[in-house]
């Protein structure tokens, strides 16, 4: 595809726009910034680049806030330390380096593979864990992902109305076909986004940022608005975006989000983060069809059935050849995919835990879903035995079902997204300081609550 000046002008330009935000803004803000300014408004185009990862909007995100911190705030960069916490996330990008030497790929292509994925995943990861390490940081985390989605929102509404054109009128072209905007009766926006699935899970998670400012009382307006009637507009706006699959995640979020919140207890958001685990182990060993969950599906939408179906089918037939190198996969290159007799690429692959699976096997897996559930479950353990707080526990529950929603979207869908590696970087920051947390007496200014956390 051809792109207009505008397009590489505005990927190459946020590497650059990202350091001035750190230059004039405060570093957590400039980092909040430049990563939901950027996942919102930046194109949907890939430049490749030879031995390097292609030039997109996930990778140009955390390159800009990596050298903002770089060049305005090293000193956190170079008093981070590595963590118990901190293992999974290094193995899953180093591992790639193991997998190709095991299958011959070459040192050159392991260290380019690590390299990547560390670009990708692992440095966003990383700033959100030494960015957001307090609960004053945490705070304003979620107003800034509540206030974002909640700008956002006439441009969708504008785009369920109009049809999604905004990106086309900007960037000259669409993201992807149009024939995939016509959802449910109507209009299926995406704004900038990749398409309307990235878009939906970005408005809930949204939604769920701004279900724990208002029931946690941290702001009582934002852009002026009543929380609660922003709240409001954005669950409606959630509806818009037509997406099935994200609103019923979005329903089994809110629900466990306010029971773990109101009841102090961990079951319902420990069980949603167990899930993920739970249906990828179950489909890699035991080999399930997901028969009962196409059933269901079938009940509410024949066509959401048969999509469902055609996505288990292929899951399937990947599996299977991913467990032919069980243990560090095959590798990049496509060489996971199924091809026919003729060499052509038959592959459909969607679900996140698939790709991770064929081309990191088993150990690129596990440390996938360690990295993310397990400083969620450190984080909601130790906090609900340290903190009488309900402001502080409403915090901390909306900032997990964020991670809980996107890892059950994984189960699926394939995009990471941003603000996922922001918030679980911000919660390993979080959970690597709940050991030196205590009680103190109450001091308001610095977080609304009966009890304030400082750290030893």
């Amino acid at each position: 595809m051809a792109y207009t000046t505008l397009v590489p002008l505005a990927l190459f330009g946020w590497i650059s726009l990202g350091p001035f935000f750190f230059a004039v803004l405060s570093g957590r803000r400039a980092l909040l910034a430049t990563v939901l300014l950027g996942w919102m408004f930046l194109p949907v185009a890939s430049y490749p680049i030879s031995g390097l990862p292609d030039v997109t909007k996930a990778s140009v995100i955390p390159m800009a806030a990596f050298l903002g911190t770089l060049l305005f705030h090293g000193g956190r960069l170079r008093s981070f330390r590595l963590g118990l916490l901190d293992l999974p996330i290094l193995i899953y990008c180093v591992s790639p380096l193991f997998t190709s030497l095991a299958n011959g790929l070459g040192l050159y292509d392991g260290l380019s593979a690590v390299f990547f994925q560390s670009i990708t995943v692992g440095l966003l990861y990383l700033l959100g864990r030494i960015w957001i390490t307090d609960l004053r940081a945490l705070k304003e985390m979620l107003i800034w992902l509540f206030a974002a989605g909640a700008a956002y929102a006439p441009l969708i509404l504008f785009e369920s109305r109009m049809s999604p054109q905004l990106h086309h009128w900007v960037y000259g072209y669409h993201p992807q076909s149009f024939a995939m905007a016509w959802r449910f009766g109507g209009f299926r926006p995406w704004v900038f986004m990749v398409n309307g699935l990235v878009l939906s899970i970005f408005v809930v998670s949204s939604v769920l940022a701004g279900w724990a400012v208002w029931r946690g009382g941290l702001r009582r307006r934002i852009l002026g608005v009543k929380v609660s009637l922003l709240l409001v507009a954005m669950l409606f706006t959630a509806l818009v975006c037509r997406s099935l699959g994200a609103t019923v995640l979005m329903g089994v979020a809110i629900v466990a989000l306010e029971i773990t919140r109101r009841r102090r207890v961990l079951a319902p958001l420990l069980i949603l983060l167990a899930i993920p685990l739970l249906y990828a182990g179950a489909r890699t060993i035991v080999r399930w069809d997901s028969g009962r969950v196409i059933e269901a599906a079938r009940l509410i939408s024949e066509d959401r059935a048969d999509s469902l179906q055609f996505r288990v089918d292929h899951e399937m037939a990947l599996t299977a050849k991913a467990l032919e190198r069980p243990l560090l996969g095959w590798g990049g290159w496509g060489r996971a995919r199924i091809r026919d007799a003729e060499g052509r690429d038959v592959s459909i692959t969607d679900a996140r835990w698939v790709i991770i699976l064929g081309a990191q096997g088993l150990v690129g897996l596990l440390a996938w879903f360690s990295a993310f559930i397990l400083p969620a479950v450190s984080l909601l353990v130790h906090m609900r035995a340290r903190t009488g707080s309900r402001v502080v526990w409403t915090m901390i529950c909306g900032a997990v079902s964020i991670i809980a929603l996107h890892l059950l979207d994984f189960c699926f869908n394939g995009t990471i997204s941003v603000v996922f590696l922001l918030v679980s970087g911000a919660v390993l920051g979080v959970a690597s300081r709940v050991r030196s947390i205590k009680r103190v007496r109450p001091r308001p200014a610095e977080i609304p609550g009966r009890v304030v956390l400082a750290t030893r």
